[in-house]
């Protein structure tokens, strides 16, 4: 707003960045960051990230911990040796994620059986139920492998080498009977 000259609005939270001129002169604040695809594609855990400072925290079922001006890459995860950082981090993530909460007060739903049926014959009720914590799901960490034979299944479809496609998601959902992603690929090439 400030590089359009407009004034924010008093309920916008936030500084403009437009008065730094380098990203070192900024003001150590915390950055949120949050990565979902894993989650709401292929039901492993949600990644949610808080940056202050130097510091970098990612939560996540095995959490991580980077001090990004001595690892920029953010290759080699300090968390054992720096837990008293890691527990604040985590806290001012919790902290921010509460303040935050988009669910407020849950709507009440029409849990009758009559309704459940009718969904169910629908397809709506299909699928698993995925939660919001981190903890949930296996760490997206642990699946890069099968997301990139995942990856490279569907680039094979789209080049119009079915079978190596085919062959792929098979071994996709050998590795993982629940990937839906992967099920969903493997049916539509049939």
């Amino acid at each position: 707003l400030e590089a359009l000259h407009l004034p924010a609005q008093p309920s916008f939270e936030g500084t403009s960045l437009m008065k730094f001129n380098e990203i070192s002169a900024t003001p150590a604040h915390a950055v949120y960051s949050e990565r979902v695809y894993a989650r709401d594609e292929f039901a492993w855990a949600a990644l949610r990230a808080l940056r202050i400072g130097q510091w970098k925290f990612i939560d996540a079922p095995r959490a991580e911990l980077y001090d990004l001006e001595k690892d920029p890459r953010e290759l080699t995860n300090i968390l054992r040796a720096n837990s008293a950082e890691a527990t604040t981090l985590r806290a001012e993530l919790s902290k921010l994620l509460t303040r935050y909460d988009p669910s407020g007060k849950p709507a009440k739903l029409d849990t009758s059986n009559g309704t459940r049926k009718a969904m169910e014959s629908l397809g709506y009720l299909s699928g698993t139920q995925r939660g919001n914590p981190a903890s949930e799901g296996p760490d997206p960490k642990d699946r890069i492998a099968e997301y990139q034979l995942f990856e490279k299944s569907l680039d094979a479809f789209y080049a119009h080498r079915l079978d190596a496609a085919i062959a792929g998601l098979r071994r996709v959902l050998a590795q993982d009977p629940g990937n839906l992603p992967a099920a969903r690929a493997l049916a539509e090439m049939r």
